[in-house]
């Protein structure tokens, strides 16, 4: 009686967020305040310097004045205009402030987890359109409020979305402020979890505002731009020869976009494909080629660990960030390995990334790269059987550590497979 109870308060809860746009508004405004803030001071700045400019133009009497005399720029700020403007935004916060933050994206994160609970309890055939009604991604895609952000004399053209991906960095993250590193964290699920629900909207729905076309458009060639970098300097920063003990939460950022990455192949190739090369208009392929070396670097690793030579948290933490890279190359010859061999006329957005990696010209090919790491990985586990077998109990470290490596050899036998087939 009791959880009943409890599931109509938290449903009507749910349908209260959901319907009441003013507090969805709210909630945006408070989850994204500190880009907020530092877009307002933007604008003011453009207006301030706006009206300089006109009040120069109107002293200028010569064509000569007029061609040195700057340009006149639109006040608009489009998505792609937020790396520049928003880059200060650490400036304008405060542990307040970010505390305001972390608790406004904290509800977005749950009001949508319950909102997929909560659609199970009704019938299959109309589950999703439960979770549709009910989700916080109709807020998330919506451009933000007016009255809240932009002022009275500017425009701006850009998604709550948008603004929430400015958050994930590695200097957050990876930082001391373990506030910031929670807001970084909590965006990149978000992120996740409404690609995940635009997903189900764009196979159950003719809404064209909440589709995949629609979460691209709201996440923007900026928002898009955020994600390749920060995945690719937490990449880095992870595999650093140099860098202390990798942290756990810089290690979690990275495996969310990962698997963001992974869900975008299952469902939208072109916002996977902007976001594995950057979605400029130049193909960068530094993400794919840390993706790979992430791959061998680990072979090398189980090796180690063999010996003695890697402590279990260590490896346990890498063999996590193996696997959520592994399942993007499981994705990508999924989607178009058989592609990219020419042996279907199905078209896919990332067959170009599928053979740069599947090409033979590469040092070391990459399903040589997943086939040792399938013989490594499997020595290990037997190694490690032979090991407990002696044994009364497995620790905790060490029963982590062989469901990681037997997830490993999952998803490399999956995809030897799909390359015999090929």
């Amino acid at each position: 009686e009791a959880r009943k109870a409890a599931l109509i308060v938290r449903n009507g809860i749910i349908e209260q967020l959901s319907k009441s746009t003013h507090i969805g508004q709210v909630i945006a405004f408070l989850a994204t305040a500190p880009v907020s803030v530092a877009l307002a001071q933007s604008n003011l700045s453009s207006d301030t310097a706006r009206r300089v400019m006109q009040s120069v133009q109107k002293k200028k009497t010569s064509k000569w004045d007029q061609l040195i005399a700057p340009r006149r720029k639109s006040n608009a700020k489009s998505s792609q205009d937020l790396e520049s403007t928003t880059q200060d935004f650490d400036e304008v916060s405060s542990p307040e402030l970010d505390r305001v933050v972390a608790m406004a994206l904290s509800l977005v994160l749950v009001w949508g987890e319950h909102a997929e609970d909560a659609s199970s309890f009704f019938e299959v055939e109309s589950q999703d359109d439960v979770l549709l009604s009910q989700s916080p991604c109709v807020l998330l895609l919506s451009k933000c409020t007016p009255t809240s952000i932009q002022g009275q004399t500017s425009t701006l053209n850009v998604a709550n979305l948008n603004l929430v991906s400015q958050f994930i960095t590695v200097e957050h993250a990876a930082g001391d402020i373990s506030i910031k590193a929670d807001i970084a964290l909590l965006s990149s699920r978000i992120i996740k979890m409404c690609l995940r629900h635009t997903n189900v909207a764009s196979r159950h729905s003719n809404d064209a505002s909440f589709s995949l076309n629609a979460f691209r458009l709201a996440l923007g060639g900026g928002g898009v731009h955020v994600v390749f970098n920060a995945l690719l300097a937490a990449l880095n920063k992870l595999t650093h020869p140099d860098s202390p003990d990798s942290s756990q939460r810089l290690n979690s950022m990275a495996i969310l976009l990962l698997e963001t990455i992974s869900v975008s192949l299952a469902s939208s190739g072109d916002l996977a494909r902007s976001i594995i090369i950057g979605g400029g208009t130049s193909q960068d392929w530094s993400l794919v080629d840390k993706i790979v070396s992430i791959i061998t670097d680990t072979d090398s690793l189980i090796n180690k660990s063999r010996n003695g030579d890697v402590s279990d948290d260590i490896l346990i933490l890498r063999c996590m960030l193996a696997n959520a890279c592994l399942n993007v190359i499981s994705e990508l010859w999924k989607s178009n390995r058989l592609t990219c061999k020419g042996a279907s006329d199905n078209t896919h957005s990332c067959v170009a990334i599928t053979a740069y990696l599947a090409k033979d010209d590469r040092q070391t090919k990459t399903a040589d790269i997943i086939a040792e790491l399938t013989r490594t990985t499997l020595l290990a586990i037997m190694s490690f059987q032979g090991e407990n077998s002696m044994q009364d109990g497995v620790s905790v470290p060490g029963l982590n550590k062989k469901v990681q490596l037997l997830e490993i050899l999952a998803k490399t036998l999956t995809i030897m497979q799909t390359e015999a087939i090929s």
